[in-house]
């Protein structure tokens, strides 16, 4: 802000294990209350758009969301007291609570985040891009090599990042690195982002998870010819699909 760069989405501060006490009535889930609203207090002071949050299921359902519930209510009254949105982003395993915190809030300060190379990785069969288009506010854009990889493949091709932890398959397919070394078909990302109506944020969230090799500077100077690419894809797209009119040129 200092050096008048426009700033965009501004990502909550999050541990990855605390993030289903968000649901649960102690110390930990009032922690990450405190730090939801400390961070839309920061995108208010330094002019960030929105906030992204990670939100995942409760683990205890039978003891029912009304802790949630009431953190949320919360948390999105200090949103619009602000003029903050907060976007909930998709991940690996939380589509059953986007869709009941969705279906349950219908606050205009609840937005969606909606992250492309999660989709690609973990749950290529949900079109998030069209799902909660209508909540679309911000775009996290990053590649990988989609859902269907196994462990030899990651090994033959010398990517080393794993899970902290046991799951299905030992190599996390969350790469986020850049399109060349994916093979996100980016030509329906753009379908989807030119039929959104407004001005969305893009972000590209590079962590460089595979092929550390380019310096920074070339990561910035690639990424910035992936984002000149996309947007002529999404022009190409609009207009392949406007509908002309007697008396418009």
């Amino acid at each position: 802000a200092k050096h008048g760069i426009k700033l965009s989405s501004l990502h909550s501060r999050y541990k990855r294990d605390e993030l289903p006490h968000f649901w649960l009535d102690d110390k930990i889930g009032k922690k990450l209350e405190k730090n939801l609203i400390k961070d839309i207090k920061l995108a208010y002071k330094y002019g960030f758009t929105c906030v992204v949050c990670h939100m995942k299921c409760n683990p205890n359902p039978e003891q029912g969301n009304e802790f949630g519930y009431a953190r949320l209510r919360r948390i999105l009254k200090k949103c619009e007291k602000l003029n903050i949105p907060l976007a909930l982003e998709n991940l690996s395993d939380n589509f059953a609570v986007l869709e009941d915190v969705f279906n349950s809030f219908k606050s205009d300060y609840l937005k969606f985040c909606w992250d492309v190379g999660h989709n690609h990785a973990f749950t290529p069969e949900i079109d998030f891009g069209s799902l909660y288009k209508d909540k679309l506010i911000t775009v996290h854009l990053h590649d990988n090599l989609g859902a269907f990889v196994d462990n030899e493949h990651y090994k033959k091709i010398g990517y080393t990042n794993t899970y902290p932890q046991p799951f299905k398959r030992l190599y996390n397919p969350d790469m986020h690195t850049l399109n060349k070394y994916g093979n996100m078909d980016w030509n329906e990302v753009a379908k989807r982002l030119a039929s959104v109506d407004r001005q969305l944020n893009l972000d590209y969230e590079v962590m460089m998870a595979y092929r550390k090799k380019e310096t920074p500077q070339q990561v910035l100077k690639t990424v910035y010819k992936q984002a000149k690419d996309l947007e002529k894809m999404e022009i190409d797209e609009f207009y392949k699909n406007f509908t002309w009119r007697q008396g418009y040129c």
